[in-house]
């Protein structure tokens, strides 16, 4: 056997061992990614639920201007049941949603420190809201009338409103700040929570107050969330972001929570050495051939 031969077939066997490694490392990053996709899809599912509710007892103001007054005017007096549903599957479905807001919120009632009465009334005033959103949009349906529409633009402005102010009249003022800052941060949160999920069966599981801790690392490198409104996480800046995580993570941990991240570059650049092998180029070889076409 020729030493060159020798050296392509310890070059295909280092090339392999590569491959075998970053895919090991992809396929670390993707279990974490699909457990987010899951909660997420999970969150998707129940507010998919949501919009088919439809409150038959909710009426609009009558003393709104005219043209809410022709919007309301032309509601039925009781809006037929979504898909046939009857009490008993409207009542589960609502079940579903406070399950919903039990998990998501868990955080906040503790931060909060709510009885289990309060807790209660806060989701029943979330679960109503939806309600009368979803009464808006139905009747805008009904009635032809396009979401953009300046009359039901302003409906959804003043429930909006009005959701508010219950909240404040509920929890009062600083609390109400409280749970307008918990949204904001939410989508942080379910980062957070997916990191909890991928330690929770090491000898480092993630801690409450870590979770608290990454959740607002992530929120002050949003972009968005310091112009003011949620946490979002194609905005993050993520250099910062893992430079402060250090200060709160082990390194394992710390590990988890950039696998998040970094699935995505692994997998395109394990695309990238899996095509350059069945071209039968290296890696250099391509970058060489690429340069040289400029």
């Amino acid at each position: 056997m020729t030493a060159s031969k020798k050296c392509r077939i310890a070059l295909a066997i280092f090339l392999l061992a590569v491959a075998a490694l970053m895919i090991w490392q992809f396929r670390t990053a993707q279990t974490a990614q699909t457990r987010l996709a899951v909660a997420a899809l999970r969150e998707a599912t129940l507010l998919s639920e949501l919009r088919t509710l439809r409150s038959t007892n909710v009426h609009l103001d009558k003393n709104r201007d005219g043209k809410r007054e022709s919007l309301a005017a032309s509601m039925p007096p009781a809006a037929p049941q979504a898909s046939g549903d009857t009490p008993a599957q409207q009542k589960t479905r609502i079940r579903l949603l406070r399950a919903w807001l039990a998990l998501r919120n868990a955080a906040l009632y503790r931060e909060l420190g709510l009885s289990p009465e309060q807790k209660s009334q806060f989701e029943d005033l979330i679960v109503n809201h939806f309600l009368r959103l979803q009464d808006i949009a139905a009747t805008a349906q009904v009635e032809q009338i396009p979401n953009s529409d300046p009359a039901i633009a302003k409906l959804r402005t003043e429930e909006n409103q009005q959701f508010k102010q219950d909240e404040i009249d509920l929890l009062g003022a600083p609390m109400a700040q409280q749970v307008q800052q918990y949204d904001r941060t939410a989508p942080a949160r379910m980062l957070a929570n997916a990191v909890a999920g991928n330690t929770y069966y090491t000898e480092e599981p993630l801690t409450a107050q870590q979770a608290d801790q990454v959740t607002q690392i992530l929120a002050n490198n949003s972009a968005n969330y310091k112009k003011g409104g949620a946490v979002n996480p194609t905005d993050l800046d993520l250099t910062a972001t893992f430079v402060q995580a250090k200060d709160v993570l082990s390194p394992g941990q710390l590990a988890a929570f950039q696998n998040l991240f970094q699935g995505t570059q692994a997998g395109t650049k394990l695309g990238q050495l899996l095509t350059s092998l069945t071209q039968g180029a290296t890696p250099a070889a391509q970058a060489q051939g690429s340069t040289a076409g400029k």
